[in-house]
């Protein structure tokens, strides 16, 4: 009888270890997700590529109209054209904790590669 006793003490013990563990995998799941603009940048300068908004304004080095034509909620975001050799024509972001997104684009006919870099912060 001894015996019975020790295994339901046993299996009790595997069944609060068991559920103290799902309760902190559950637990620590929900909490760790951040929310990751970065890849909102690159999401909003791809839709603005696919439009076929974004190669006409880098080609011409307008960053203020490529600025305008963003509306993000909740973020404020600055746009810089970025040539091959890593010189960027665009205002800085001025604030902390701040997300980027880049996006490539080769010239119109002729070989001209540039990035666009999309920063965004919170408000």
């Amino acid at each position: 009888m001894r015996g019975f006793w020790l295994t339901m003490e046993s299996v009790i013990a595997c069944i609060i270890i068991a559920s103290f563990l799902i309760f902190l995998a559950r637990y620590s799941a929900m909490g760790t997700h951040e929310y990751d603009a970065s890849s909102v940048a690159y999401d909003v300068l791809k839709s603005l590529d696919d439009r076929g908004v974004l190669r006409e304004y880098a080609l011409k080095g307008d960053y203020s109209g490529l600025n305008s034509q963003i509306d993000i909620s909740g973020y404020s975001h600055v746009v810089n054209i970025c040539g091959t050799g890593g010189d960027c024509d665009g205002p800085s972001p001025d604030s902390t904790n701040i997300w980027a997104g880049s996006y490539f684009i080769s010239g119109r006919g002729i070989y001209n590669p540039m990035e666009v870099r999309l920063y965004l912060w919170k408000r």
